[in-house]
């Protein structure tokens, strides 16, 4: 699940994050970087610092790696949100 998904889905429920101040508290981040988070401006930011945002907001990250199914195409990368 994107972090700004994840964010927007903790704010519906009333969560910690409830708001950009209280998600910026909960990741010990500013709310100009949740802002930028929000509308998907990902410039400076590590895929391990989003994997840390993600996990502080309470979600499971699981990476898998396999063989492709053709051996003459190259490697990819997918994301599955659940």
């Amino acid at each position: 699940m994107p972090v700004v998904d994840r964010e927007d889905s903790l704010a519906a429920s009333g969560g910690a994050t409830a708001n950009a101040g209280g998600a910026a508290t909960a990741l010990f981040i500013n709310q100009p970087t949740i802002s930028a988070l929000k509308h998907y401006k990902l410039e400076g930011s590590s895929v391990e610092r989003l994997m840390t945002f993600l996990t502080a907001l309470g979600s499971d990250i699981e990476i898998r790696v396999r063989l492709p199914k053709r051996s003459s195409s190259p490697g990819r990368i997918s994301v599955n949100a659940a």
